[in-house]
């Protein structure tokens, strides 16, 4: 096998088409020896090429496999579901199942840990620890990274509605995210100056939180509507976080969401949302004028301060920021005063 350029990434050799009679000979091992049931295939669109017959239909009419599933990409919208739903339905059946990448090394130790991940609620970091220890129990070469889990799950946020976790329970909590400063990144592209939105920092956070047993054990997920700067969200937007609300069995939420119209989408909810749903759920809004991704940030004691909130507040909607928890009893409640930056109750009355 030859080698990438930066040395520690694999690539598939260059060599010619694999036979048919090789490909008939692998399927006989897996099948006939290993009892494979079902195949998961994350080969690329340009990988199926090194086959002198189709991999994939060579796999579909081999006598004794059941289903077979392609994964061409881990960034596509669906790639996190199709991964997930086709290891856990040969596990529901008590079917073996192989996975199946160029070289083994990075994409299938990636989708392992990623499942270990999301079956057995423990981190990130822990999930890919687990497989990089079975793989040198076996002597096989398991290189998952925590970055390539991210970037598989960091996927699904490009859907109107992604969750990025196990669905919340009615006790659990359903974080919905939006974007805005919180979220916001140093540039991907080299050269480039302004912030862009990447992954919740919600994840991130919890993730970290979880590294070193400092997050109490509630179930939760993860539900991105949009990836904007609040200046830029429309009524749309604003409807997609109401039906996140009404969807999610939940009854605790949490909504992170740029400072600018955060007040705006309070209000919005307000009004929107069913005074029935209302009286159920225990709704808090927060944000942050730093990004977590900066070493100085208010993200991390905003969204303390929200997860505390929503155990304690009563049923409605609640602003959690700047060390204060204020509730919205109708529109217009809370403002954010222009001067100092800070929020705040607006004056009644002040005559």
């Amino acid at each position: 096998m030859r080698i990438h350029p930066d040395r520690n990434r694999p690539v598939t050799p260059r060599g010619p088409p694999s036979s048919q009679m090789e490909v008939l000979d692998w399927l006989d091992y897996l099948v006939g020896t290993q009892n494979i049931v079902n195949f998961l295939l994350l080969l690329s669109e340009a990988e199926y090429r090194f086959y002198e017959e189709p991999f994939e239909v060579s796999c579909q009419n081999y006598p004794g496999v059941g289903r077979v599933t392609m994964v061409y990409n881990f960034l596509e919208t669906d790639s996190f579901q199709n991964l997930i739903e086709s290891i856990q339905t040969s596990v529901q059946a008590e079917e073996r199942i192989a996975i199946v990448c160029s070289s083994g090394q990075i994409r299938t130790a990636a989708v392992g840990a990623l499942w270990i991940h999301n079956t057995y609620h423990i981190s990130i970091k822990a999930a890919v620890d687990q497989v990089r220890e079975f793989g040198l129990k076996l002597r096989v070469i398991r290189r998952p990274n925590v970055n390539d889990l991210f970037d598989i799950i960091g996927s699904r946020v490009s859907t109107p509605r992604s969750v990025w976790s196990t669905s919340a329970t009615s006790d659990g909590i359903t974080f919905i995210t939006t974007g805005g400063t919180i979220d916001k990144d140093y540039p991907k592209i080299i050269g480039g100056y302004n912030f862009e939105i990447g992954n919740p920092a919600v994840l991130h956070l919890l993730e970290q939180l979880h590294q070193i047993n400092a997050v109490g054990g509630f179930n939760h997920e993860i539900v991105s509507v949009c990836r904007k700067d609040s200046s830029e969200l429309k009524v749309q937007d604003r409807l997609a976080i109401v039906e996140a609300i009404i969807q999610t069995s939940a009854i605790h939420i949490i909504i992170t969401h740029g400072t600018d119209t955060l007040c705006d989408t309070a209000d919005f909810i307000h009004m929107n949302l069913d005074p029935s749903i209302l009286l159920q759920k225990r709704i808090i809004i927060t944000g942050a004028v730093r990004p977590a991704a900066f070493s100085i940030s208010d993200a991390p004691f905003n969204i303390g301060l929200a997860l505390g909130a929503v155990w304690v507040c009563s049923a409605g909607i609640h602003i959690a920021i700047n060390g204060r928890v204020l509730k919205v009893d109708s529109p217009g409640d809370v403002v954010r005063n222009l001067t100092t930056g800070l929020f705040e109750f607006k004056l009644k009355n002040p005559h």
